[in-house]
């Protein structure tokens, strides 16, 4: 059940106005608000931003049944990638592209890996 989800009020999920508790590394618990779940190469993502901060945190997003897995992404070019793809999105449903930028230089194409 991964799709693109940065609107409130989403009709094929519950992401719209949900908070998880999220267990970072040094074993402290945040809660967060879900911004939405997207794909990036066939591999599912969860934005999340911790409640009274500005910060958004993206991790590799599982499901099982009714559990969900969260991990951390492993490589910084897959972190490129996929805050590439989350800024497309955010940036394309959160804000008006006012200084007249066009919304094509924000796709994500991945074409260096064709030789």
């Amino acid at each position: 059940m991964s799709h693109d989800c940065f609107e409130d009020g989403c009709d094929e999920c519950s992401h719209g106005d949900e908070t998880i508790i999220v267990t970072l590394e040094d074993g402290s618990e945040v809660e967060c608000d879900v911004l939405g779940v997207f794909d990036v190469e066939e591999k599912s993502y969860i934005a999340l931003m911790p409640i009274n901060e500005e910060d958004v945190l993206i991790y590799v997003y599982k499901e099982s049944g009714q559990d969900i897995e969260l991990e951390l992404i492993e490589s910084d070019e897959e972190f490129e990638k996929v805050s590439t793809v989350f800024e497309q999105f955010f940036l394309s449903e959160e804000e008006e592209f006012d200084e007249g930028d066009d919304e094509e230089e924000y796709i994500y194409e991945e074409d260096d890996d064709e030789e």
